[in-house]
């Protein structure tokens, strides 16, 4: 996906929704918003980080709470579709 994250549609506000499953369940964890910076620093590794929308400002998911999600997969499925990022909570 590195090579192919300056094809992502991001919106207005330079942000694109990004759904978060767990590897082994697929199960739904969360939704997220990721502009550029969060979105480089996720695929570098190995923790998950978002752009806080309320804050406006980059979020390390699990500073605060010491929930930490560790990316294990990220797959791009189409222009218009959120990035979606399989981590081991």
């Amino acid at each position: 996906m590195e090579n192919k994250k300056k094809d992502l549609n991001y919106d207005a506000k330079g942000l694109i929704p990004a759904i978060i499953q767990d590897i082994d369940t697929n199960e739904v964890l969360m939704l997220g918003y990721m502009n550029e910076k969060a979105l480089k620093l996720t695929l570098e590794g190995p923790d998950v980080w978002f752009f806080s929308r309320s804050r406006q400002e980059m979020w390390h998911k699990g500073e605060t709470s010491g929930n930490f999600i560790k990316s294990k997969k990220s797959i791009k499925t189409a222009k218009t579709t959120p990035c979606w990022s399989k981590p081991n909570p």
